[in-house]
């Protein structure tokens, strides 16, 4: 389950599991290849695997922090299979055990629920305005391997059009990472095929730079994304809290933001590091409680993560111009003239 949805899942008070609810619960997927059970799905969807059990690998509250949320009556209607008869097996097929939960352990079963279906019934079940926001620009990031040794000088390189921009900088004596970030009215269907998105990259910055287009020919299958770049601006009073009872988030799971200014993972850092203090020094001086720990954490980040995410989003749309006028004046005058390094920092 991606953080930025179970960021909405948990921003939504009537999602948010009682305090009592154990901070070992595990979710656990796997692609329905790999079942054993008789789950079969038409496409390569993963399945999310909840087990109502009390072993040491899967906590039974897993299953019930879905269904005290009231989702589960929608999770139903929608395909899912519970299972009591476990088989295992050779790699040939040849049946080595098979058993029913309830003759063993009755406290135990299997429930298998496509992921998709999961996802999808949360999203429509969060009240309005908890999901992040679409900022009407998509990237395409890439990481391009030469194994004689990358040519390009330690620098960062950006390269600028109209409705779309790109960088690449050395990360290593071997491996260069590079971005695209293009305009796009809608995020549209998800890509998920490498050689797609490796063709797509490419066909955006067809005539660009060739050190850019050997860069992104060299980038491996295994490690190139395409993504819509979204955020959560945190409006005081109107956004939900960060914590509730012993819930609380950090990082994208409460502020994602675009990537422009390069901060959303060093705010993460900073927000595990704020948290840590404010909770070692109420469990070691018991100082008020643990929610008190948790709202004093979300009042002294705010002040940093809100700004911040308006600027990475307000830095996208100025650099993401396609008026060609706009962006002549971009080029000739803003870039080279105007600009401070600080406030326009990308990715």
């Amino acid at each position: 389950m991606s953080s930025k949805t179970l960021s909405s899942l948990l921003l939504a008070n009537n999602f948010l599991p009682p305090p009592s609810f154990s901070h070992q619960t595990r979710l656990s997927y796997s692609h329905h290849q790999k079942l054993t059970t008789p789950f079969q799905s038409q496409k390569p969807n993963k399945v999310l695997c909840l087990s109502n059990s009390n072993s040491d690998t899967h906590k039974k509250e897993a299953w019930n922090s879905i269904t005290s949320s009231g989702a589960i009556r929608f999770i139903k209607k929608r395909g899912h299979f519970t299972h009591s008869l476990q088989k295992w097996m050779e790699d040939e097929g040849k049946e080595l055990r098979s058993f029913v939960f309830e003759n063993v352990d009755p406290s135990q079963e299997v429930r298998a629920v496509e992921r998709r279906v999961l996802l999808q019934t949360l999203a429509e079940e969060l009240p309005p305005d908890t999901e992040p926001k679409y900022s009407g620009h998509c990237a395409i990031r890439g990481l391009a391997v030469y194994s004689d040794g990358q040519p390009h000088l330690p620098q960062v390189s950006y390269l600028y059009g109209r409705g779309i921009r790109a960088g690449f900088v050395p990360v290593s004596s071997t491996k260069v990472y590079w971005f695209i970030c293009f305009n796009r009215s809608s995020p549209g269907p998800k890509v998920s095929d490498p050689l797609k998105v490796k063709r797509e990259a490419l066909d955006l910055v067809k005539n660009w730079s060739s050190e850019l287009l050997s860069t992104i020919e060299l980038t491996t299958e295994d490690s190139i994304i395409r993504s819509a770049l979204e955020d959560r601006w945190l409006w005081p009073t109107l956004t939900p809290p960060v914590s509730k009872g012993g819930v609380v988030l950090a990082g994208d799971a409460w502020h994602p933001m675009t990537p422009n200014l390069g901060q959303g993972g060093c705010c993460a850092l900073e927000d595990a590091i704020v948290l840590a203090k404010k909770l070692s020094r109420e469990m070691k001086y018991e100082q008020g409680s643990i929610e008190d720990a948790m709202k004093s954490y979300g009042d002294e980040r705010w002040g940093r993560v809100f700004p911040l995410t308006i600027r990475a989003n307000l830095v996208g749309g100025l650099l993401q111009w396609e008026n060609p006028v706009v962006c002549a004046v971009r080029n000739g005058i803003v870039i080279p003239k105007v600009a401070q390094i600080g406030p326009l920092s990308e990715f």
